[in-house]
């Protein structure tokens, strides 16, 4: 082009170029797709397609029109928009619903009835994976924090009752039934022993103790 940028057109694309824009040269791409790379530029060069504008002082992009068939005999293709992927520099779309901005990396669609609307880059899908796992360690990590509190309170709970048995007895904790924990001090059934039953519920420990003669 006259402004010393360039365009690759793909097979059966139909491209025009024409004087005006502010480089005094642009372009119009009505069917199929096409590469430019923009000369850098203080001013900006413009692509039009029946979807919307694309202006670029500098960088790459890829310009591709979708149509779809219609009803008929014969069959018509009637248009449904463009994609605009961005290979370099800062790419401007707009038509007359709106105006948004691409980076390198990201894609965008251009249709008559809405909006330019920028899709999720993969970069994108990267961070939000990340940041669910970040999540998911936070989780895990909290859960660990209170399984320990838990064991240093049933830790707290042996030494209490350690410190109750009569003539420093050790006790032991003997497997019950319906959710009954049973512990005792010195031999099961021993004279002078204490028993001590824990019953879990819902309304969480009940602790009865019983003193054997």
């Amino acid at each position: 082009m006259s402004d010393r940028s360039t365009v690759e057109l793909a097979a059966g694309s139909s491209l025009s170029i024409s004087p005006g824009g502010r480089r005094g040269v642009q372009a119009s791409l009505s069917s199929g797709r096409a590469t430019f790379s923009v000369a850098p530029d203080a001013r900006v060069l413009t692509v039009c397609s029946p979807a919307g504008r694309v202006e670029a002082a500098d960088g790459k992009f890829d310009l591709k029109i979708v149509a779809e068939e219609s009803g008929g005999t014969p069959m018509k293709s009637v248009l449904a928009g463009a994609i605009v992927t961005v290979f370099a520099g800062s790419i401007s779309l707009s038509n007359a619903n709106g105006t948004v901005e691409a980076q390198p990396g990201q894609s965008a669609v251009l249709a008559r009835a809405e909006a330019p609307l920028l899709l999720a880059a993969p970069q994108d899908k990267q961070e939000e994976l990340l940041r669910k796992l970040e999540e998911l360690a936070a989780r895990v990590a909290k859960l660990e924090s209170e399984v320990a509190q838990l064991e240093q309170k049933n830790k707290q709970l042996k030494l209490q009752l350690s410190s109750n048995a009569p003539g420093g007895a050790v006790w032991t904790t003997n497997p019950g039934q319906n959710g009954v924990r049973v512990i005792q001090s010195g031999p099961g059934g021993a004279a002078g022993g204490t028993t001590v039953i824990i019953e879990e519920g819902k309304g969480g420990l009940k602790i009865e103790r019983e003193e054997k003669k």
